[in-house]
């Protein structure tokens, strides 16, 4: 997001520590790091603000209604896993653009990246199973 647009979705909240939160998941991801990395530094940074922590909860309870109680841990698990899924569509895409071009030294990198989602995915929905 350019850093004005930034600037005018900031000076619509009010609370510091919310206009903290909202900048850190707008800003583009650094070289290098990974949606992973940065959903982990989120939530390392909620883990450290109660009131947002507090705040994400009834938020996340409001638009539930199957869920009569969620935590922050379960709703941030619950949003890594969405994202590994379009991460997932968007790499059969790139995929196929890349055979179709016959890159195959792109292709095959992104089977690598491919199957290393799927194995974060098979991992996380094994972690929830056996929480249950």
């Amino acid at each position: 997001m350019p850093t004005s647009e930034l600037s005018v979705v900031l000076s619509l909240v009010d609370d510091a520590a919310i206009q903290q939160a909202i900048q850190k998941i707008l800003e583009p991801l650094q070289p290098q790091e990974t949606e992973a990395e940065r959903i982990g530094n989120l939530l390392n940074f909620f883990r450290e603000q109660s009131d947002l922590r507090n705040l994400i909860a009834e938020a996340t309870m409001k638009a539930d209604d199957e869920l009569p109680s969620i935590d922050l841990e379960t709703a941030l698990k619950k949003l890594r896993l969405e994202s590994l899924v379009k991460k997932e569509a968007e790499l059969k895409e790139r995929i196929a653009k890349a055979e179709k071009e016959s890159d195959l030294q792109a292709s095959d990198a992104l089977l690598l990246e491919l199957t290393e989602v799927r194995r974060l995915r098979a991992q996380m929905s094994g972690a929830s199973r056996d929480q249950y």
